[in-house]
This record gives structure tokens, sequence and C-alpha cells, in this order.
């Protein structure tokens, strides 16, 4: 039996054919007045802005336009950028969005995800993962996907309400949380929108079986006049502490001020800088940091006699972790503890990512256990560590590196 394709959706296919040879586009529009992130796209911001839409199934091998629609339009100011999409559903009873905490796997939920190469190299880009509840999943990918960072977290918004025919987000990313070169000359961007009822995964430009492969994104313009001058930000804290002990933690601790009063009184205090002379580039830094509200690790039981390696979740040591993503394990940063002072600089130049940091505090690799009320403690050494990446591209997809670490006990 022979089928005949309807002649619009023949006419598509050769359109898109056609002018696949060049990237898509979607142009960002300037807005005075930012849009209220509530999930509703209601703002008058969002009627000046451009749209685009064409969204073509994934994965099938020509550009067959998906049935359920998308429609993106985004804005920017000197703060951020601004996504308004409404993912249109001929099914809005069978949405699926179930997922409800930070960094979820919302590729089991329908959701929207959102590309952007901000270094404009083809290579590398932020992703911006959002579902039809508003939860959010972030990540940082390098050399087409082969190294994914999802540790990485950026503070940006989102929201998103289901409606009778569609479910619609609103996103905003500011400019603070990227490193970039000039969107003036245009940036990679792409989209892509999975749906759980049907198993429909539809996405705007890249149609390579690799759904990161940058070089396939399309373009994002309009972007002009952004006021990207020096910034800088710091946070001190400082803290009290009274803690009444043992009589016998005085010889533990080898404190005999502990053994009289059996109180320990402690005051701490430290402070934290984040300087960027350049989008491209960051210079962080840190004196006796408190990780005191970092989420704790899983306990996990270990019976071998490989060492447990566990997910860098201090924001210091997450940043920019990406460059030591390498078969070879060569830095392991969890094995640094208690922080004294902290620096680092790391961004890209051209072709040349790096990573540059220096940490003096205690390290665990090499501490000794003392047993003390029938369990193990250990004591940590005090160290400086030093690690230094150097990354530069060659040719379509590959890279040379340089990788050196340091530590003096």
């Amino acid at each position: 039996m022979r089928h005949r394709i309807p002649w619009g959706l023949s006419l598509f296919v050769i359109l898109f054919a056609v002018t696949g040879a060049s990237a898509r586009q979607v142009r960002a529009t300037r807005t005075q007045v930012p849009p209220r992130i509530d999930g509703r796209l209601n703002d008058i911001a969002w009627t000046l802005a451009e749209s685009t839409t064409g969204f073509v199934y994934r994965g099938v091998g020509l550009p067959w336009p998906a049935f359920n629609q998308t429609v993106v339009r985004v804005l920017y100011d000197d703060e951020a950028l601004y996504f308004g999409v409404a993912c249109y559903e001929a099914q809005a009873g069978k949405i699926v969005a179930d997922m409800v905490h930070h960094d979820d796997p919302l590729w089991l939920d329908d959701s929207f995800t959102i590309f952007l190469d901000s270094f404009d190299d083809g290579r590398s880009a932020y992703m911006f993962v959002v579902n039809a509840l508003g939860t959010r999943y972030d990540a940082y990918f390098t050399q087409d996907g082969q190294y994914i960072d999802s540790s990485w977290d950026g503070d940006w918004k989102a929201a998103a309400v289901i409606e009778e025919d569609r479910w619609v987000a609103e996103l905003k990313i500011p400019w603070r949380v990227l490193h970039y070169v000039d969107p003036s000359d245009g940036w990679g961007i792409d989209f892509w929108r999975n749906r759980v009822p049907d198993d429909e995964s539809s996405v705007w430009s890249n149609l390579d079986t690799n759904l990161y492969k940058v070089s396939k994104f399309g373009r994002l313009v309009g972007v002009e006049d952004l006021a990207t001058g020096v910034t800088a930000s710091f946070v001190p804290y400082g803290t009290a502490k009274r803690q009444w002990n043992d009589v016998e933690d005085a010889i533990l601790w080898d404190d005999p001020s502990l053994a009289k009063t059996g109180v320990w009184d402690r005051f701490s205090g430290g402070i934290d800088l984040d300087f960027r002379p350049f989008p491209a580039m960051s210079i962080v830094g840190s004196i006796n940091p408190d990780y005191a509200q970092i989420e704790s690790d899983l306990d996990e039981l270990n019976l071998s006699r490989d060492e447990l390696y566990l997910e860098e979740k201090r924001p210091f040591f997450r940043d920019g972790k990406s460059l030591f993503d390498l078969p070879l394990e060569l830095f392991y940063s969890r094995r640094l503890q208690d922080i004294y002072y902290a620096g680092k600089v790391y961004g890209k130049l051209g072709g040349l990512r790096y990573y540059l940091l220096d940490v003096e505090g205690t390290v665990a690799d090499k501490a000794e256990l003392t047993y003390y009320r029938g369990d193990w403690w250990r004591e940590r050494f005090n160290a400086n560590v030093a690690a230094l990446r150097l990354v530069h591209d060659v040719f379509e997809s590959s890279a040379v590196g340089l990788t050196a670490v340091n530590k003096y006990q």
C-alpha cells in the first residue's frame, strides 16, 4: 500500500532541508521592563518579542515536523536572558510532571531544555532544563557531551504552569552565572522538548543523533550593547559557639583547659570573594569558608579496599572543575577537608581553557587513625595543594591538555 505525504509536510521538509545549510536563528529582543517569572506569558514584554517554532522530531533522520509544536520567545536586558516557552499539547491531561527537587532527572518528565554555547566555540554549552512543574536542572558539558558536569549549579529562576491546551514555562538566566564571549556576534543555541505520553522528543535545530552536538546548534542573535563591566562580590560571615565537653576530650584534643572547665568557646569568621574582570574569567578567593549549609553525603557502606569517591558539593571547588573530568583522575578535591584559605582563577581565552587552584588546609589522604571511645577518629595533616589544568581546542572536536598537581605537607 502506498501512502501519500501531505503536501504541506513535504514542503516543510524541503524548505527545512534547503535552509538547513545555514543555521536557524532566534532573535532576542531588548526589554526595558523584565517579565515576572511566574510561568504565565501575560507580560507586555512577551508581545514585543519575536517568536520561533518549527520543532522537528529528534532521531528520525529527516526534519519531520513534530505534531505537538513549541513556541519560544527570547528577551534580554543588562541583568539577564529571559525565555518564554509555550509547549502545546493535544493531551494536556496526560502531561507527566512528578519531579519536584532541584537536579532531579527531569528527562523522565515532560520537560524543556535550553542549550547555550556562550563561548561560541561549537564544543561546550550550558544546559538549563525545566519541567511542567517548574522544577530545575542544570549542567555544563564539553567536547560535544563527552564530559558532562551535572554538579554545576547556577543561580537562575524558572516557573511553569499547565494550561488547557499547553504548558508554559518562563526562565531567567542572569549573565553573572555564565562565562561568555561578546554576544553581539551571536551564540550557539538549541532547544529540546521531551514529551513522556508518546515518548516524543523534538528539537529546534540539531538533527544529529548526538543531542549535545554543539556544532549543529542554531544561533542566538540580537543581543547588543550589553553592559558587561567589572563585577565583584564578597560575603563575610562570623559564628560563635560554646561547647560542653567531657573531661576525657582533653586527652584526645591535648587541651588542658578542657580538663579544667569542660567548656570550649569557639569563635570563627571568614569571607568569600568573587571578582570578574572579564565575562570569560573569574578570580575567586575564600578565607576560612563555612560549608555547614552544604547538603551532606548519603551514608555508604564500603567493604572493599578502594576509596569511596564522593560528589563535590562545595561551590568553591565545584565551579569550573569540569576541566578535571578525565579518565585518569589526578586531582580529587574531596581529600581537602578544613580550608584555611584558597584561591583560584579560571576561564577561557580564545581556544585555551585554564584553571589554576591553590589551597591551604587539611588533607585526609594520609591521615592516621586514633582509636577513642569505641571508634576510629582521623587525625588530619596540614598541607598546601596546587592544581593547574590547561586545555586547548584542536581540530573540529578534539583538544590537548596539561595537568599539574602539587602537594606540600
